[in-house]
């Protein structure tokens, strides 16, 4: 049903992000197509939020429940405070960064994964058929 309502330029576009990470091809569901997901199915709530101050990175968890199946999970994240190595330029939202990645990974656990794999079977499939490479 997800599927169906999902347009080829939504999963392009919005849906899935892909990079490369020390050599390796990182691909997954973006927090737009987590939230979106989440409120499709329905009967999930935040029940806690927490931000850390860890030094040079923020620390955040998220935990989420399933209402209706009587669930309850976390998800982490860290993000650095800085853009750079030397530490000379401060990145302002860093809290706010590691806040939507700790919701993101806690929301994507109450996902049925045959959804995740189908979503990026099909950006897979899109990516091939118009030849468009990691960005």
């Amino acid at each position: 049903e997800i599927m169906k309502q999902l347009t080829d330029e939504t999963i392009m576009k919005y849906y899935v992000y892909d990079f490369e990470q020390d050599g390796k091809k990182v691909v997954g569901l973006t927090a737009d197509c987590v939230m979106d997901i989440a409120h499709w199915i329905g009967g999930i709530e935040t029940v806690d939020e927490h931000i850390f101050d860890a030094g040079d990175k923020v620390m955040a968890k998220v935990t989420v429940k399933d209402v209706t199946r009587d669930f309850t999970v976390s998800g982490f994240a860290e993000e650095s405070k800085w853009f750079d190595v030397a530490k000379k330029r401060p990145k302002r939202f860093a809290e706010r960064i590691a806040f939507r990645k700790a919701q993101r990974n806690a929301f994507r656990r109450l996902i049925p994964k045959f959804i995740e794999e189908a979503i990026i079977q099909k950006y897979e499939a899109l990516k091939k058929k118009e030849g468009v490479k990691n960005e």
